[in-house]
């Protein structure tokens, strides 16, 4: 058989693409050319420049899974938001605890952040010992995520070298809605479960299942716990989808604001005044308090004050003053010689009760401080009423003096029974006992005594008046050293003094 000539089988070949080309091609379905799918990968749903970013999203969350006590605030924990606004967002009061398996929808702030491709709700998350991110993926979050979007979000951990303690950032998947989602007023990010469908779940959130073709493409038939996005007609909490709202057993509908009730308006305004009020009382009795107690400290510090130069006055002007107050007293009660007692303060620590004599006294006594009176140095031998008196005439540097003849208490030692202070010259007067007189008797000088006893009893009181009070010598010395001088000097009063073993002195 001959075979067919060339432009033959040209021909053929021509006449079959022609039949091709008349076939008419397959009609595209509707929802492929009207509808917007943006099915969620393993990375989560794509940002879009159609929706605006961030928005207020939703996840549906079913509590008592993944080890996640039955708690409000430990559900709240989890995604990074509060026990009242988990509660808010389900109708809850904040002390309800949910059942085990309820639906709960979570508020989540979803955007694009860091400029990501995908949006999603960032959420942290401290590892545990045996965690890893398929299972914190797949157990606690319920596959509202997935481990290979985990990765990417964090790309500068070890996924399969993760250290306890470690902080992840977990992304929630979600999406905002755009204005071609049928007036949708959010989004519910929900992963499907074994045994539903578009339909089931359309019917749970009380919307129709062509929505969600338009959001999430055809129903996927082979792939279980995929995210898809369930869209809200209403605003979440005053409209709960029937999925939530059924297992709420304490759901009620939305109370009305406190203020749409005139009588709760009153009430709330009572409150708040009875509050001001007794702020107002406790702080005003508080500062009462104060001020008061700040004028009894300056009534107390004038009083003092002037205590204080009531006391000066007494001193120049001769005045009694005993136990800190002022009195006057008569000559005779004083014991004679027309001078007044008195206690001064600001010596009190070293001097009893003593007499106080004025200057015109011991001038009248001492003939005006006359030479002829003058016995030895600054003492005068002084007749006042009679009674023979020596006086030691000093400036008013006499304190340390003072103390020692106060604390000094011996039959052999001068004791102090008068006082004067000039306070026009800034004198001071020592009035010594009465028997120094005898001693400066010309009598007196016949009698001789060793040149030891006198030393002794020298040394002893320049010990005495020594200024620092540490190098004073004590009575115990004291009193040892006389009862070692001569027997006719140390026991010039017909005692005699010795010291026992114990250290006490004994007087007979």
């Amino acid at each position: 058989m001959r075979p067919p000539p060339p432009a033959l089988r040209l021909s053929a070949l021509l006449l079959f693409f022609l039949c091709l080309c008349a076939f008419p091609a397959p009609a595209r379905s509707q929802n492929t050319t009207t509808a917007t799918p943006a099915p969620a990968s393993v990375e989560g749903f794509n940002c879009s420049a159609n929706r605006t970013y961030p928005c207020q999203a939703y996840a549906l969350y079913r509590a008592g899974f993944g080890g996640v006590p039955l708690d409000l605030a430990a559900i709240g924990d989890l995604f990074a938001v509060s026990r009242f606004m988990v509660a808010h967002a389900n109708n809850l009061s904040t002390a309800a605890a949910p059942a085990n398996g309820q639906p709960l929808l979570v508020p989540l702030q979803c955007g694009c952040p860091s400029g990501s491709p995908n949006s999603y709700a960032p959420m942290q998350y401290q590892i545990a010992s045996g965690d890893t991110y398929w299972i914190i993926s797949t157990t606690k979050l319920q596959n509202l995520t997935q481990y290979q979007a985990v990765e990417r979000v964090n790309p500068t951990l070890v996924p399969t070298n993760l250290d306890v303690g470690t902080m992840v950032t977990f992304p929630i998947f979600c999406q905002c809605p755009a204005k071609a989602d049928n007036n949708a007023t959010a989004l519910v990010t929900y992963v499907m479960q074994p045994g539903d469908t578009y339909a089931s779940i359309a019917a749970a959130f009380s919307v129709d299942a062509q929505s969600l073709v338009s959001l999430n493409g055809p129903e996927p038939r082979t792939q279980q716990f995929a995210e898809i996005l369930v869209p809200l007609r209403r605003q979440v909490p005053n409209w709960l989808p029937p999925i939530v709202l059924r297992n709420n057993a304490s759901a009620t509908p939305a109370s009305p604001p406190p203020s749409a009730s005139p009588n709760s308006n009153a009430t709330v305004v009572s409150n708040d005044r009875n509050g001001v009020i007794t702020g107002l009382a406790v702080g005003l009795g508080v500062v009462g308090a104060l001020w008061l107690l700040q004028m009894l400290l300056l009534v107390c510090l004038c009083r003092r004050l002037k205590a204080k130069g009531r006391r000066g006055d007494a001193v120049a002007s001769g005045d009694r003053v005993e136990g800190g107050r002022f009195a006057k007293t008569s000559s005779a009660s004083g014991g004679g010689g027309g001078g007044e007692r008195f206690l001064v303060s600001d010596i009190s620590e070293w001097l009893d009760k003593y007499r106080v004599f004025k200057v015109e006294e011991l001038e009248r006594g001492t003939g005006g401080f006359d030479d002829a009176h003058l016995v030895n140095g600054s003492v005068y031998k002084a007749n006042i009423d009679g009674v023979v008196f020596a006086v030691k005439k000093m400036k008013w540097d006499a304190c340390e003096e003072l103390k020692i003849l106060q604390k000094v208490n011996h039959n052999n030692l001068v004791k102090l029974e008068g006082f004067c202070i000039n306070s026009a010259t800034g004198d001071c007067y020592l009035r010594l006992e009465a028997r120094v007189a005898a001693w400066m008797d010309p009598a007196l000088a016949e009698q001789t005594c060793p040149p030891g006893s006198v030393a002794s009893v020298v040394s002893v009181a320049r010990a005495c008046l020594h200024k620092d009070p540490s190098k004073r010598p004590s009575m115990v010395d004291v009193a040892y050293t006389l009862s070692k001088a001569d027997e006719h000097f140390a026991d010039y009063s017909g005692e005699s003094v010795s010291v026992d073993g114990s250290g006490e002195i004994a007087a007979r």
